[in-house]
């Protein structure tokens, strides 16, 4: 009996399928880049409100005694409702509310700012303050990629804490991470990369009866839908690029990433943008970007065959 065709088997797929954008700043087609740094362990915060119940629409809250908490700082109270720091309280019983409060808060209510840990399967990273905001679904790949990190919750600039996903290492204090805090399109139900090469008629004398062509450059593309989910920051900025008349002339920096390696990465303008709101529907949003010029970078995927060099690495590692 003759040995089987390794012939390759695994077929790729859209599940899992990222899609995240950034706003370009003005002049330059780089996004900027921020470093995350893991900071010291921190122990839980424990707290009661007042004796009195804060209402919704509230901004600060009263404690039934001082506290000391970081600036940024979310806490969770026993009625389910969650509340960020504005700045810090020092040993204090006033403490500002960075968003007004959406849901009341009975008195007498016990709310925890959760420890900081560094050990395995730890949902709250300590950091040093953040130098931007980040978004839910951000990987984080902390010492030069040995582990990666997925946030949970968003965290404004400034916090000392990251929810995130359980952590599967140990995470070590003063590790880094880059990131460009890119906004995950939450809604998204498809995303179609193209490439449209332009070609140049090139016939002369000694191409014969035949058509002669060259390529003399191409069109790289992403057609994409989303849901219009409201408070989705990726969809929020796209919409705004659309229709802000403020932002109508900037770029975008936009990444698909497959699961199994591959991306399509560079800065990109938006090209059409159509709604589709019919009767008793969902309301989605048929969009068109083109990556500019030599901005755009094409990640094959891990281990794809090279047709330069000839390098492959087989499926089956053999």
């Amino acid at each position: 009996m003759g040995s089987i065709i390794k012939y390759a088997s695994q077929r790729g797929t859209s599940v899992f399928t990222d899609l995240r954008f950034v706003l370009l700043p003005k002049g330059t087609r780089v996004p900027t880049s921020y470093t995350i740094t893991v900071g010291a362990a921190a122990a839980a915060i424990n707290v009661t409100t007042s004796s009195a119940a804060t209402a919704v629409g509230a901004t600060t809250l009263t404690l039934a005694s001082a506290a000391t908490i970081p600036a940024f700082s979310k806490i969770r109270f026993a009625n389910g409702v969650e509340v960020r720091t504005a700045s810090p309280v020092a040993a204090a019983t006033s403490v500002p509310l960075l968003y007004p409060l959406i849901r009341a808060i009975p008195a007498s209510t016990a709310g925890t700012v959760a420890a900081s840990t560094l050990a395995v399967g730890s949902e709250y990273l300590p950091v040093t303050p953040l130098p931007t905001n980040i978004y839910p679904g951000e990987k984080l790949s902390f010492n030069n990629g040995a582990y990666t990190v997925v946030v949970s919750d968003f965290a404004p600039a400034g916090a000392i804490q990251l929810e995130v996903q359980p952590t599967t290492v140990l995470a070590v204090e003063n590790h880094t991470a880059s990131t460009l805090a890119t906004l995950y399109i939450a809604g998204a139900t498809d995303a179609s990369p193209s490439s449209q090469p332009k070609t140049v008629d090139a016939a002369n004398f000694l191409s014969g009866a035949g058509m002669e062509m060259i390529t003399t450059g191409t069109n790289r593309t992403v057609s994409f839908t989303f849901q219009r989910i409201i408070g989705d920051p990726g969809a929020d900025l796209l919409m705004r690029v659309l229709y802000d008349d403020t932002l109508f002339d900037r770029e975008v920096y936009a990444t698909l990433k497959r699961p199994f390696g591959e991306e399509y990465a560079g800065a990109a303008i938006m090209t059409s943008g159509n709604q589709n709101s019919p009767v008793q529907d969902l309301i989605t949003v048929q969009a068109d970007l083109q990556f500019q010029g030599s901005s755009f970078v094409y990640t094959p995927p891990t281990g794809a065959f090279n047709p330069t060099t000839g390098a492959y690495t087989p499926p089956t590692g053999a």
